[in-house]
């Protein structure tokens, strides 16, 4: 149960960042960014206890193994995953304002953070900051079906 209350925890903070991000309030999102952390400390030492405590003792040391890949694994998926979300989201806000044929490059050009200086420049940071609110968001509904299967699938005592 632990472990579905930390996943809660950091969808919470996750969802909360993305309005920060969404409105432009850095206070918003300092404050999410603790609610994350203290969601990401409960998660930390739970989800080692989950995968080892489920393995036999004398296959302690695989199941230490297989938790290590797994957040490795977990880490590359959610990377990729979330930085999608990102180009997904700043191309979705770019389509309103910019033309059609400018959009793919413009997209990339904001995503790498290479728009450095020019008159686009306010419009590339409010544009990133939609595309990191769609990233948030998305990290808040991945946690939250974590969350919820966790607590639906957790053996019963």
């Amino acid at each position: 149960m632990v472990l579905a209350i930390g996943l809660s925890i950091t969808a919470a903070g996750n969802a909360l960042a993305g309005v920060g991000a969404w409105r432009n309030q850095p206070t918003v999102a300092l404050l999410a960014m603790v609610i994350i952390g203290a969601g990401g400390g409960i998660l930390n030492g739970e989800t080692s206890k989950a995968i080892i405590g489920s393995a036999p003792r004398d296959r302690a040391g695989m199941a230490s193994g297989i938790s290590a890949t797994t957040r490795f694994v977990g880490i590359l998926l959610g990377f990729t995953v979330l930085s999608s979300a990102l180009t997904i989201g700043i191309r979705a806000g770019l389509s309103a304002r910019v033309p059609a044929d400018e959009v793919m490059r413009l997209a990339d050009t904001i995503a790498t953070g290479a728009l450095t200086r020019g008159a686009q420049v306010d419009l590339a940071r409010a544009i990133y900051s939609q595309g990191f609110a769609a990233s948030l968001w998305t990290a808040a509904a991945a946690a939250t079906l974590a969350s919820l299967a966790v607590a639906l699938l957790r053996p019963r005592a």
